[in-house]
């Protein structure tokens, strides 16, 4: 596995941790919506309803789903932090770190770190290359 691409993978767990972040709050606005009960009907239920039953069991689930993404999420931002800390250039850290824990752009990158754009994306490539020398090749020698 190339650098960018292992390191792409934690924007797509990321992502993955939104979406279902976003799923739970949209499960937890709509079971907030449900209907109460009416007293002025002539038939009384004494249990909840099926909706209400099938919406807890699916707000279970996806609270259950978001905890294993956040999880996942954080573990695995953990382990990148720690293996981009491990080069030795301050540059390519920063830009490491900028790029792909942070999700910003090449432009936002070179602000932050007052190089050009060009130096910015060329600082990227080498610290690309020194990722997979340094910490991706000893990861599969072991």
């Amino acid at each position: 596995m190339r650098a960018k691409d292992y390191l792409r993978n934690l924007q797509l767990i990321r992502r993955k941790k939104e979406q279902s972040e976003g799923q739970l709050e949209r499960l937890r606005e709509s079971m907030s919506l449900l209907e109460g009960i009416r007293y002025d009907r002539d038939k009384v239920q004494t249990s909840a309803s099926n909706n209400q039953m099938d919406g807890i069991i699916k707000l279970v689930d996806a609270e259950r789903e978001y905890e294993h993404d956040l999880l996942l999420y954080t573990e695995t931002e953990k382990r990148i932090v720690a293996e981009i800390n491990s080069l030795e250039n301050a540059d390519y850290i920063d830009v490491l770190y900028k790029r792909y824990v942070d999700g910003k752009s090449f432009e936002e990158i070179s602000c932050d770190i007052y190089r050009s754009y060009y130096r910015t994306c060329h600082i990227h490539g080498e610290a690309l290359i020194e990722f997979e020398n340094k910490v991706l090749a000893t990861k599969n020698s072991k």
